[in-house]
C-alpha cells in the first residue's frame, strides 16, 4: 500500500479482560493480532487476565517502514500465554516505529520469551525484569488488588508520579 493508503488504528480508553485466542498450529494467539501496514495507537488501554497461545496479550507484525505503534499509559496485568508454544505478553515486530510509553507490564505469565518481545523503544514504563531506556523501573507496580482484579496503583505505588507528560492523555483510564 502506499504512503496515503495507510490506516490508523486508535484504541482509547478500552479494555481486554478475561479473554482467550488461539491462532492456528504454532498457538501464535492473541488479544490483539495486528498485521500491519498503518498505524496503530493505545493509549489507556488494560490488557488483564487474558490467555494467549505463544502471545497473550498483542501481537503486532509491521510490513513496511512507514509502519507505527504507539502504546502509552497502558497496562498488561496476569495475562498468560501457552507453555507448549513458549510465550510472551506482547510481540512488536516487524518495520516501522514502535512505542511504549508510560506502561506497566507485570504479573503476567511468560515462557521461553521476554515479556516484550521484540525492538520496540521502551519509556518511562515498569517492565517485569526491567528493560532499557529513559526512566523505565523494574519495581512491582502495587497494585490495589491483583488478585481480584483492581488494578488501580495504590497510594504507595512506585509507578505514581513515575511516567512522562509529554505526550501522554490528559485523562487516565480510571
Amino acid at each position: 500500500k502506499s504512503e496515503a493508503d495507510q490506516d490508523s488504528l486508535v484504541i482509547d480508553k478500552t479494555s481486554f479482560i478475561n479473554n482467550s485466542a488461539y491462532q492456528g498450529y504454532d498457538g501464535n494467539g492473541a488479544d490483539i493480532m495486528i498485521n500491519a501496514f498503518g498505524k496503530a495507537y493505545l493509549t489507556n488501554v488494560l490488557f488483564s487476565a487474558n490467555i494467549g497461545g505463544g502471545v497473550s496479550a498483542l501481537h503486532w507484525s509491521a510490513q513496511q517502514n512507514k509502519s507505527a505503534i504507539r502504546i502509552i499509559n497502558s497496562t498488561f496485568a496476569k495475562n498468560s500465554g501457552n507453555e507448549s508454544f513458549g510465550a510472551s505478553t506482547m510481540t512488536l515486530e516487524g518495520y516501522g516505529t514502535q512505542e511504549i510509553i508510560n506502561t506497566i507490564v507485570w504479573h503476567n505469565v511468560i515462557y521461553g520469551y521476554p515479556v516484550i518481545n521484540g525492538g520496540a523503544s521502551i519509556s518511562y514504563s515498569n517492565i517485569e525484569g526491567g528493560s532499557a531506556g529513559t526512566g523505565n523501573l523494574d519495581t512491582d507496580p502495587g497494585f490495589v488488588d491483583l488478585a481480584n482484579g483492581d488494578l488501580h496503583l495504590s497510594d504507595s505505588s512506585p509507578s505514581l508520579g513515575a511516567g512522562t507528560l509529554e505526550g501522554a492523555p490528559t485523562t487516565d483510564i480510571e
